[in-house]
């Protein structure tokens, strides 16, 4: 490929050329010459053309439409900040204000239990992180896609919340696939799952104290839910884990039922541990673990080397 303030040539190896230039007044044309040849029937690009051109060439998406993308999805994480007292979403309040003639002017999705003063919604700080971890890796998934992988998850999990979900010590439910009985899991799985829920903590203890306080809700509306005394106490503890869970998420996740059922009997001793976790390190990547009966790391290592050792050199003796 040459390229100058007026040309850009690319060619083939088979000598044929695709050239654009670029006219004195900033148009552009496009032609293919064939090989031997300079030049073809020429096609004149427009403004429209050429962002359609960028946006295919960079897989649909132009600079443009990719920080619309980014916009959306902050615009996504704000509107779907959850109430600290409810748990509903911002825009859900920002709807309900000033519907009730009876409620003072900001009073939204509630008034904070008993505090009586306007609600506070807080942000999904796991979204925010993983918007970050997108723009910097230069792929920004859209609305839609974060919407629908966070529906698959929530079905994944056979209609558990996060709080009933982390309460149990029973499950493992794997991503798309049927739960399983931890008892049936082997350490080397159970070490790789217990690492998965630290790695996420931060977004998995949002959606925890969402769910918890939605968990609260539904308790306080039945008729046989518990006494004012008694949800008094249940909302000051969720207050508290919550607060565990800002101050370190971490050491929050490893005091889960389900946390502490995966990581029962695995060894604490420096030796043992590090010999286990580089055992789920390889079952992670295995391809037994698709499905194949038998692990075949060690031939495949071995059938590589084997190849390199056979490849022959070329005219510089460089294999």
């Amino acid at each position: 490929m040459t390229a100058d303030d007026r040309y850009l040539t690319v060619r083939d190896g088979r000598g044929a050329s695709l050239v654009l230039e670029r006219d004195d007044d900033g148009s552009l044309s496009a032609w293919i010459a064939p090989p031997g040849g300079n030049d073809g029937p020429s096609v004149f690009l427009d403004k429209e053309t050429r962002a359609q051109v960028a946006a295919f060439l960079t897989e649909g998406k132009s600079e443009e439409t990719q920080a619309e993308v980014i916009a959306a999805r902050r615009k996504h994480i704000q509107d779907t900040a959850r109430c600290v007292g409810c748990g509903g979403t911002l825009t859900d309040c920002k709807a309900n204000r000033g519907k009730d003639p009876n409620a003072p002017a900001w009073f939204g999705c509630c008034a904070r239990g008993t505090a009586l003063g306007p609600c506070r919604h807080e942000v999904d700080a796991g979204a925010l992180l993983a918007l970050l971890g997108e723009i910097e890796a230069g792929e920004v998934r859209s609305v839609e896609q974060v919407t629908e992988e966070d529906r698959r998850s929530r079905a994944a999990r056979t209609g558990m919340s996060w709080f009933d979900y982390l309460n149990q010590d029973k499950v493992w439910q794997p991503k798309g696939k049927p739960p399983v009985a931890i008892a049936d899991m082997d350490p080397e799985w159970r070490y790789n799952a217990a690492r998965w829920l630290e790695s996420g903590c931060v977004k998995i203890g949002h959606r925890y104290s969402f769910d918890a306080r939605a968990w609260l809700l539904v308790q306080l509306s039945s008729p046989l839910g518990p006494s004012e005394n008694a949800a008094d106490a249940i909302e000051g503890d969720i207050d508290r884990e919550t607060a565990e869970i800002k101050h370190d998420p971490v050491a929050w996740i490893r005091t889960t039922a389900l946390y502490r059922a995966l990581v029962a009997g695995l060894p604490t001793k420096p030796k043992k541990l590090t010999a286990l976790a580089e055992r789920a390190r390889h079952w992670s990547t295995c391809p037994a673990r698709n499905g194949d009966a038998n692990c075949r790391c060690e031939q495949i290592r071995a059938a590589n080397d084997e190849r390199e050792t056979a490849q022959p050199a070329d005219a510089d003796g460089v294999a």
